[in-house]
C-alpha cells in the first residue's frame, strides 16, 4: 500500500489544482527554498489533522475560495492490508475495484446520503472517505480516525521537536521500535511478576491504610457541601504499554550525561535519522513487520551529516523503501547519486516569476515537473544532478554542458553529414538558426607557422574542446558561464527536437 496521488486546491503556495503523482518506494523533491517541497508535507498533516483554513489557504485567494488535499492510496496489497487489521476494518466497503482508497478534507461543504437515506452535510472538520460504488466522498460515523490511522506517518522536518521522536508510545517510531524488541519479554514470567506486584502494592492493606485518611477527609467535606457520598481512590493496572511512556533517552557526551531533549539541533536530528535507520535494519533482519506500512517524510536529510554519513543514511533508506515509502526533500547531490527511475520518483519544484523580475513580490506561482523531463541520457539512472541543477536551480556547469554535447551527438551520428569527427558537428551547427558563434576571441588550433586559425565556428563546440582537451592551448579564452550558459540553452532546445 502507497499514496499513489495527492491532489492540492488553493494550498499554501499553490494556487489551483495541482497533482502529482508518486511511486512506491522513494520519492525525491528537489528544489530551492521556499518553493513548496515542505508544503507537500504539511498537506498530508492537514489531511490527517484537520488543520486550520486561514493559515493553509493561498494568500492570493478570496476567503471563500475552496481549500482541499486529496489522497489516493493504492497498491494490489490494500484490501489485504485492511482485512487483517481490525481496526481498519471500516474501509473495506470503499476500496475500489481498482484497489484504490481516496480520502479529501475540503473546506467546501458537501452532501450525501446515509444508510437511512438521510441527507448530511459535512464540514471542515470532517475526513472524507470516497464512496467507489457511487463516486460520492462521504463521512460515516467513526470513519475520521480510522482513515486517519491508515496513514501511519513519520515526520522528520529540518525544525523537528526531538520530543516527538523520544516518543514511547506504539504509534511512535520509537514506541514500535521497542514493541517489537521486548515482544517475547512481555509474555515472559518477568512481566507476568511486574503486574502481579503492582497489583499488591496498590491493593494492599498498607496502601489502603495509607490512603484511608484522605478518602475520610473527603468525605466529610462533601457531607457539608453535597450530601453523604463514599469515596474509593482505586488504582487501576495500567496497560501494558503505559510503562513505556515513561521512558526517556540518556545521552553521554564528554563524559556528561544529559537528557536527548537538552542537546543540540545536530544531535537531535541525528538521533531521529538513527531511527529511521535502526527501524530499517529491524525489518531487514525479519523482526515482526506492523500490520500497515509506515509513510516517512523526511525534510533535507543531508542536514549536518558529512557525504559518508549521507551515503550510509541513504543505504538505509534504499532498504526501507523496499517495506515503506519514503519522501525526501533535499538539496543534496549526494543522495540522489544513487537514482534509479524504475523504482523512484523525482520531483523538481521551482518558482515562476513574472519575465524580467526575481523579487519577491513578482512571484507568480510555483511549477513542478518530473523528473524524467530533465533527464538527458536514456539510461536507469535518471537525471544527472548537474541536468537537476540546472532545471531547478537554473545553475548551468561545465558538467552539463558535456552531457548534453555527447547525447547529441549520438543522436545525430548518420544525420546532416554528421560522423564520428567533431569537426562534422561544428559543420552541421553552424548551419542552424540561432546558434552562438565564436569570434576572433575563441581559437582552438594552430597553423604550420603556430599562427592562431580560427577553427571552431560554434561556440558548443568550442567549449566542448576547451573541456575536452584542457592546457592544450594556454592562450585559448576560457568561456564564461554565461556563454555555456547561452551553449546549453541552444543545445538543449535542439535536443527536444530529437527525441
Amino acid at each position: 500500500m502507497y499514496i499513489q496521488r495527492l491532489k492540492l486546491m488553493n494550498f499554501r503556495c499553490f494556487q489551483g489544482e495541482v497533482v502529482l503523482d508518486f511511486k512506491p518506494g522513494l520519492n525525491y523533491f528537489v528544489g530551492n527554498n521556499n518553493c513548496g517541497k515542505t508544503t507537500i508535507f504539511r498537506a498530508i498533516q492537514f489531511l490527517k489533522s484537520n488543520g486550520d483554513k486561514e493559515k493553509n489557504l493561498n494568500k492570493s485567494c478570496s476567503s471563500d475560495a475552496e481549500l482541499s488535499v486529496e489522497l489516493v492510496l493504492g497498491g494490489n496489497d490494500i484490501k489485504e492490508i485492511i482485512k487483517n487489521d481490525e481496526s481498519l476494518q471500516k474501509l473495506s466497503d470503499y476500496v475500489s475495484n481498482e484497489n484504490t482508497l481516496t480520502l479529501l478534507r475540503t473546506s467546501k461543504s458537501l452532501e450525501w446520503t446515509d444508510s437511512k437515506n438521510k441527507i448530511k452535510r459535512t464540514e471542515q472538520k470532517n475526513l472524507l472517505i470516497l464512496n467507489p460504488e457511487i463516486g460520492v466522498f462521504e463521512n460515516p460515523t467513526g470513519i475520521d480516525k480510522v482513515a486517519a490511522s491508515v496513514l501511519d506517518s513519520q515526520f522528520v522536518f529540518s525544525d523537528l521537536s526531538v520530543e516527538e521522536y523520544q516518543d514511547f508510545s506504539k504509534a511512535r517510531l520509537l514506541g514500535k521500535i521497542i514493541d517489537t524488541a521486548t515482544n517475547e519479554i512481555r509474555n515472559s514470567s518477568i512481566w507476568i511478576n511486574l503486574m502481579e506486584a503492582h497489583k499488591a502494592t496498590f491493593e494492599g492493606d498498607e496502601f489502603k491504610t495509607a490512603i484511608k485518611s484522605i478518602e475520610a477527609d473527603l468525605e466529610r467535606l462533601l457531607l457539608d457541601q453535597y450530601g453523604e457520598s463514599k469515596i474509593n481512590i482505586q488504582f487501576t493496572l495500567p496497560a501494558e504499554d503505559s510503562f513505556m511512556k515513561n521512558g526517556t533517552i540518556q545521552v553521554t557526551d564528554n563524559g556528561v550525561e544529559t537528557e536527548i531533549k537538552e542537546k543540540g539541533t545536530g544531535m537531535q536530528r541525528a538521533f531521529a535519522l538513527s531511527l529511521i535507520q535502526l527501524y530499517a535494519t529491524l525489518q531487514r533482519n525479519n523482526f515482526p513487520s506492523q500490520k500497515r506500512p509506515v509513510f516517512f517524510f523526511i525534510d533535507e536529510p543531508e542536514t549536518f551529516l558529512h557525504p559518508v554519513a549521507q551515503d550510509k543514511l541513504l543505504g538505509s533508506l534504499s532498504s526501507l523503501a523496499s517495506s515503506s515509502q519514503i519522501f525526501i526533500t533535499t538539496h543534496s547531490p549526494y543522495l540522489l547519486r544513487n537514482f534509479d527511475s524504475k523504482n523512484h520518483a523525482l520531483k523538481v519544484f521551482k518558482r515562476i516569476y513574472q519575465e524580467g523580475d526575481s523579487s519577491a513580490s513578482a512571484f507568480s506561482k510555483v511549477e513542478i515537473s518530473d523528473g524524467d523531463l530533465c533527464r538527458i541520457n536514456s539510461n536507469d539512472f535518471g537525471p544527472s544532478w548537474a541536468a537537476i541543477n540546472y532545471f531547478a536551480f537554473g545553475l548551468p556547469s561545465v558538467e552539463l554542458h558535456i552531457e548534453l554535447f555527447g547525447e547529441l551527438h549520438k543522436l545525430l551520428k548518420g544525420k546532416n553529414g554528421v560522423g564520428a569527427k567533431i569537426s562534422s558537428v561544428d559543420q552541421y551547427f553552424a548551419t542552424l538558426s540561432g546558434i552562438p558563434k565564436t569570434d576572433g576571441c575563441h581559437i582552438n588550433t594552430l597553423d604550420g607557422s603556430n599562427c592562431p586559425v580560427k577553427a571552431d565556428k560554434t561556440m558548443p563546440v568550442y567549449i566542448r574542446n576547451f573541456i575536452d582537451h584542457p592546457g592544450e592551448l594556454p592562450y585559448r579564452k576560457k568561456p564564461t558561464i554565461d556563454e555555456i550558459a547561452e551553449s546549453i540553452k541552444f543545445m538543449f532546445s535542439l535536443y527536444q527536437t530529437l527525441i
